[in-house]
């Protein structure tokens, strides 16, 4: 029976909790390595809570995994039902082929499709066929460059050592690699998700495919090595936003003709490939809906230096790509609607990047997805009125500025610790990492007449690398050989926090004006580093950084064109033991700003 076909039994949920609890309680030897002595784990689930927590949950989540239908957790799929917004009356289940955008009227009339979609059968070998295909030269690498390679922290090829790895958590740990790989993970993830989503598995079928990849990758590529908590996170939860935005975005460019937007396709030559692969058996792939609102903005202009002590020449410009796009249809088209959507109904995407003496000073992007919600309008036949949506959604977010020291986020191999010159005062630049987990978003819009006002908010859950910021300063005066392990070697730690943001747009016949406010608070997580036993000082961190960018623009009639003065304030703060650190700057930018 296709596992598509099942549904849930919560018999068969009981029996594997049942039978995933009394594995998880067997005794385990464990590994003995030459620099580690040789014994017997305790006859249940790891030492503390937070073992046992880890094994429920996965316990559980597997357990429900086995016992749901999966055709029924997608929600394009229309028969998706969150609780609370849908019916799960069997006699409100659209027919096969109805559109994934349920609209309901204010009085709650019964459902009606605003259109057809096709729905092209699912590619899961061809998917799987592409994963290999991607991971197989970096696999390749990876097992030649260790080839007879015996290190004390690596694993072996036997049955004790994999079983621990396979059967128990000891070997789930925080990696001590470098910033740019480990951040890289989010991307990474993006790639396999864009694979499944673009072979058409829905978006519930392509998280488990992410998920199925990095676990491919942690537990047989690196079979020598531990099993990094930080890159499962990372490649899952930063990579789905990354990957659903640049899904909906590359699905938009395919269906649009023109010149431009047949370049734009090639942002993501993943979708481009497979529809390629699929252009006589579906033709209508590309032939999308129209998205009821987006907004493709790229600005260039130049910044004033900032105010950081650091001496320039050379001339100082500024780089960004906003593009938002929201996929309900005749979403600002006159009408009442109230409408329940089961499928991603916002995407974003922005960069920014800024030079200064003609390198890269700083670089930064963001990607968001929204994916269930509540949308409502009332526009009347003039287009005044109002739209909003309430949605859950999830980000990744991700910020750099250039390295000065030749050890800040460099290739240092760990243990090599004589080449970071300890008995000097580190020098790391700001830098962070972040997985917005999950996280309600709001989102509103009213117009009258020429006057158009939106606000944004949104908060998530958030898992990050992030740059310490008082360390530099504690380093002045004190060692920190027996730091956290990538604090050390990199001077990031990895972190749980939070992180809100609010957006104010507002328009006026040819003026606007734009605000926005980014809030990010961490703190550090302890006790499972890569090399925990020579951790002497895990001590906490905190960080946190905020930023208020505001601008006015002026529109040159129909033009695309918009002259644009902006002022940006970061505020940073990071704290260690006794260190407080704070650091402030302002700066100001002018350019010019197309949109398309």
């Amino acid at each position: 029976m296709p596992l598509t076909s099942f549904r849930f039994d919560p018999s068969l949920t009981r029996k594997f909790i049942d039978f995933g609890y009394s594995l998880f309680r067997k005794d385990t030897r464990m590994i003995t390595h030459p620099s580690v002595p040789a014994r017997r784990l305790p006859g249940k689930m790891g030492h503390s809570v937070y073992q046992r927590f880890l094994g429920l949950t996965a316990i559980i989540g597997l357990s429900l995994f086995i016992g749901v239908d999966l055709r029924a957790g997608d929600p394009s799929s229309g028969r998706f039902r969150p609780p609370g917004l849908f019916s799960l009356s069997s006699a409100h289940r659209p027919a096969a082929g109805a559109n994934r955008f349920r609209l309901v009227d204010r009085q709650g009339g019964a459902p009606t499709d605003s259109d057809s979609e096709v729905r092209p059968p699912k590619k899961l070998g061809r998917a799987v066929l592409e994963y290999f295909a991607v991971i197989a030269v970096p696999q390749a690498l990876y097992w030649a460059k260790y080839r007879g390679v015996t290190k004390p922290w690596h694993y072996r090829l036997t049955w004790e050592d994999q079983s621990e790895r396979f059967f128990t958590f000891r070997a789930w740990k925080f990696d001590s690699n470098y910033f740019f790989l480990n951040w890289m993970h989010g991307p990474t993830g993006a790639l396999y998700y864009n694979i499944a989503r673009s072979n058409h598995l829905n978006r519930f079928e392509s998280l488990l495919f992410t998920l199925g990849g990095s676990f491919y990758w942690e537990y047989i590529t690196e079979w020598r090595n531990v099993i990094s908590i930080n890159d499962n996170i990372f490649t899952v939860l930063g990579g789905v936003p990354i990957g659903e935005t640049w899904y909906v975005l590359g699905k938009y460019f395919l269906s649009k003709p023109g010149i431009i937007n047949g370049l734009l396709s090639f942002l993501n030559p993943v979708l481009k490939f497979n529809r390629w692969l699929d252009r006589k058996a579906v033709p209508a792939l590309s032939r999308e809906p129209d998205p009821g609102w987006h907004d493709f903005r790229l600005s260039l202009g130049g910044w004033t230096n900032p105010a950081r002590g650091r001496e320039r020449s050379g001339l100082n410009l500024f780089t960004g790509v906003d593009a938002q796009l929201l996929s309900i249809p005749d979403a600002e088209k006159p009408g009442d609607l109230r409408q329940k959507v089961g499928s991603t109904l916002f995407s974003e995407m922005s960069f920014d990047m800024i030079t200064a003496g003609g390198r890269v000073d700083e670089i930064g992007f963001f990607f968001r997805s929204v994916y269930v919600g509540s949308f409502r309008k009332n526009i009347g036949p003039d287009l005044n009125g109002y739209r909003f949506y309430v949605g859950l959604g999830s980000a990744f977010s991700y910020f750099k500025q250039r390295s000065v020291a030749f050890y800040d986020s460099g290739r240092i191999v760990v243990k090599d610790i004589q080449l970071l010159k300890l008995e000097e005062p580190r020098n790391f630049r700001d830098k962070f990492a972040t997985a917005h987990v999950l996280g309600p978003v709001f989102d509103l819009t009213v117009r009258r007449g020429r006057f158009r006002a939106r606000v944004m908010a949104d908060a998530y859950l958030d898992f990050s690398l992030v740059n310490a910021l008082a360390l530099n300063d504690y380093s002045a005066t004190r060692d920190i050989t027996g730091a956290k392990t990538t604090l050390v070697y990199y001077g990031y730690y990895y972190g749980i926090g939070g992180s809100l943001s609010l957006r104010l747009d507002l328009d006026f016949g040819p003026l606007e004006f734009r605000g926005l406010f980014r809030g990010h608070a961490w703190g550090s997580i302890e006790g499972r580093d890569h090399f925990q036993k020579e951790v002497r000082d895990d001590f906490h961190l905190a960080d946190s950084r905020t930023s208020l960018r505001l601008s006015a623009g002026y529109r040159f009639g129909t033009s695309p064109l918009v002259l644009v003065l902006a002022y940006e304030n970061i505020g940073r703060r990071g704290s260690l033991k006794d260190v407080l650190k704070k650091e402030t700057e302002s700066r100001f930018f002018a350019g010019i700003l197309f949109r398309f």
